[in-house]
């Protein structure tokens, strides 16, 4: 993996001093790191995803759907808190995955007003074999870490999710992948 290094933030930190001595410098580097990391993820899982016919957004829904396990099916409502993505970006993506043949939109059994999304057969299959590649990209990329290394990760993220869940308000009111904990806000 080829990398480039820049001054470290070295000249921003300078800069913020300058521009706005109040504010700590600590927490503009968290700021700007996390923009960055978050978009050079989404980069990375474009990447994978479109090996598989994907954008980022419907496999993240194809995959909550497989791992909500069977019937495979859930609202469009929970699918977009998920994936905090605003309900008419949801309506473009299930459209999207509607008209290739991989989810179905019907009614609700017990509430014939709502609708419920549900992998098809063949949706199953694709988001089986997109969130393997995500994965085993992701395994690749950490290979060198060890298990200490990876749970040290994975806790400082869960740590940022939960502060960033609670700053923007987001009810998350179930996991988004099996053995995660839910969370409820009051709102």
């Amino acid at each position: 993996m080829t990398r480039t290094r820049t001054d470290g933030g070295r000249n921003t930190e300078k800069a913020l001093r300058a521009l706005l001595p109040d504010r700590d410098p600590e927490i503009a580097r968290l700021l700007f790191s996390l923009t960055r990391l978050g978009r050079i993820n989404e980069h990375i899982l474009g990447q994978v995803t479109s090996r598989y016919g994907l954008d980022t957004s419907e496999s993240a829904v194809l995959s909550i759907l497989w791992l909500a396990g069977p019937p495979h099916r859930l609202s469009p409502t929970v699918l977009s808190r998920r994936l905090v993505q605003t309900s008419g970006g949801m309506t473009s993506t299930l459209r999207r995955l509607t008209n290739r043949g991989l989810v179905t939109r019907d009614p609700d059994p017990e509430d014939r007003r709502c609708l419920l999304v549900a992998l098809t057969g063949e949706g199953r299959e694709v988001a089986e074999e997109s969130l393997d590649g995500i994965i085993r990209s992701y395994e690749a990329m950490f290979a060198d870490l060890d298990d200490g290394e990876r749970e040290q990760i994975a806790v400082a993220l869960r740590m940022l999710l939960d502060r960033f869940e609670a700053q923007a308000g987001l009810v998350i009111s179930a996991p988004l992948y099996p053995g995660s904990r839910t969370r409820k806000s009051s709102k």
